[in-house]
């Protein structure tokens, strides 16, 4: 399509004119449609798009659109800015926060910090047995540290567990002292007036001394509980016992199967007796009784001699004792009793309030 269409002159006298028209239209196309490359104060503004037909435009300065379409792709105008690289970017790092003086080095710094950090957090979780998004720290099987509370709460419930029973602990404590008769913070029991406990030991070792002392001294008391056969005249008599007149036996002295007998226990090897008896009231004869051991002699004999008063509920009572003498496991003691007033005679028994008693006491060493 022309751009400008001027018509012919079709004759001479019309021609002057003609050629001024002509030119006007000429000027005027030059002037409202033509860019113009000089400055010249003419409006130089595009009425139409303008197709470069696939070429460049060259030489150009600044770029003044308000869009931009490349190869059929619009962008705009933050998006032609170019960036320049991560690592040519000074880091301002005020606070010394960083180590790297680039932005780059200091992402770096960033990942590594924050992968740290949630290594951190995994090993906090697996500390405290929790997973992630967990708020609390679930629930316990026991009833000391409440459920779904906190790692302060929970060690708040222990601290408060503790110092109660720290409380009752030492009320204990305190108890255990008053019944042990010894100071608070005392490691051993003290001293002691006697001499069978050694100062300054513990209970244990006390015990132990004590269990030493008992086992070294075994004892039976036997007291008459019923009545008794009378006695033969002139005859030797070893008093029977019978069952529950072992008021006292710490080692089975006594045996129901034997009633004349106490009969030395494992590990004694000395033996001390006391015998008590008396006669109902006779006035001919003697009265006298004697400590047999093994049954083959006399320990030591108590007698009364002359004639017996004839009148009263007890004639007469005595009482007598050996020392220590040398013993072995499963020798006997009997108590025999002797009198000679012509014919049978009662002896004192459990019907009054003398008794005939026989006390053995063994150890193992002479102290």
């Amino acid at each position: 399509m022309a751009k400008i269409t001027i018509s012919d002159i079709a004759a001479a006298f019309a021609s002057v004119p003609g050629i001024n028209s002509r030119f006007q239209q000429i000027e005027d196309y030059i002037n409202d449609k033509v860019l113009s490359r000089d400055d010249d104060g003419e409006t130089n503004t595009m009425l139409n798009d303008l197709d470069m037909n696939s070429n460049d435009v060259l030489n150009g300065g600044t770029l003044y659109c308000s869009g931009l379409v490349i190869g059929g792709v619009g962008a705009t105008a933050s998006e032609l800015v170019e960036t320049p690289p991560a690592g040519s970017i000074t880091v301002t790092d005020a606070g010394g926060v960083y180590t790297a003086t680039d932005v780059e080095t200091a992402l770096q710094e960033v990942k590594l910090q924050s992968d740290a950090a949630v290594a951190d957090v995994a090993d906090l979780r697996t500390t405290q047995g929790t997973s992630d998004g967990d708020t609390d720290m679930g629930a316990y099987t026991g009833s000391t540290v409440n459920d779904s509370g906190s790692v302060k709460v929970n060690i708040q419930d222990i601290e408060t567990a503790y110092e109660a029973y720290v409380a009752a602990n030492n009320a204990t404590v305190a108890a255990l002292n008053t019944l042990s008769g010894v100071a608070a913070d005392a490691e051993d029991m003290g001293t002691y007036t006697g001499s069978t406990l050694t100062d300054n030991e513990t209970i244990k070792e006390n015990v132990q001394e004590l269990e030493e002392a008992i086992e070294k001294r075994k004892s039976a008391f036997l007291e008459f509980q019923g009545t008794h056969a009378d006695i033969a005249d002139a005859t030797l008599t070893p008093i029977t016992w019978q069952s529950g007149d072992d008021v006292y036996d710490t080692a089975s002295f006594f045996n129901v199967s034997n009633p004349t007998r106490l009969t030395v226990p494992t590990g004694a090897t000395y033996a001390k007796l006391t015998a008590m008896y008396g006669f109902d009231s006779n006035g001919t004869g003697i009265r006298a009784a004697t400590i047999s051991h093994r049954d083959s002699f006399a320990v030591v004999q108590g007698q009364y001699s002359g004639a017996m008063p004839s009148s009263g509920t007890v004639a007469l009572f005595d009482s007598f004792s050996t020392g220590w003498i040398p013993v072995t496991a499963g020798e006997y003691f009997q108590l025999e009793v002797f009198q000679n007033s012509g014919g049978l005679l009662g002896i004192i028994d459990g019907t009054t309030t003398q008794k005939p008693s026989l006390w053995i006491e063994t150890k193992t060493s002479i102290d």
